[in-house]
C-alpha cells in the first residue's frame, strides 16, 4: 500500500479497486475522482464521445453562447440516449444510481469531456 501512495504521488495516476463491491477509484488528483464501476465507466465514456462525434459540438461551441461547461456535459449525456437507472426500479443502460449519486457521475461526464 505504501508503494502504491509512492506511485500515486510520483505518476499522479492510480487505480485503486474495492474489491467488495467493484467499483474503483480512478484518481488524476486527490480531489477528483471518479466512484463508479470500469464497466459503466466505459458505457458512458463510449456514448458520450460517440455523441460528441456525431452531433460536432463542442465545449466552445456552448460557453461562446454563456452557456456552462456542466450544461455541455449533461446535454451531451441526455443526447447521447443512455439511460441511467437505480437498478431497483429504473432498469438502465447503466445502474449507477443503485451505489453513487449524479455528483459521481458529473465527475466522469469532466473527465469524459475534459471540462472542469
Amino acid at each position: 500500500m505504501i508503494i502504491c501512495r509512492q506511485m500515486v504521488t510520483i505518476l499522479n495516476l492510480a487505480l485503486l479497486a474495492d474489491k467488495s463491491s467493484g467499483r474503483f477509484t480512478l484518481t488524476t488528483s486527490r480531489k477528483n475522482s471518479v466512484e463508479i464501476t470500469p464497466e459503466d465507466y466505459t458505457i458512458l465514456e463510449s456514448a458520450i464521445k460517440r455523441t460528441i462525434t456525431r452531433t460536432g459540438l463542442s465545449i466552445d461551441n456552448y460557453t461562446s453562447l454563456g452557456l456552462t461547461a456542466k450544461r455541455y456535459r449533461w446535454d451531451m449525456l441526455e443526447q447521447s440516449g443512455i439511460k441511467i437507472g437505480d437498478g431497483i426500479n429504473i432498469d438502465g443502460d447503466v445502474n449507477i444510481y443503485a451505489y453513487a449519486n449524479k455528483s459521481h457521475i458529473d465527475t466522469a461526464l469532466r473527465k469524459i469531456t475534459k471540462t472542469k
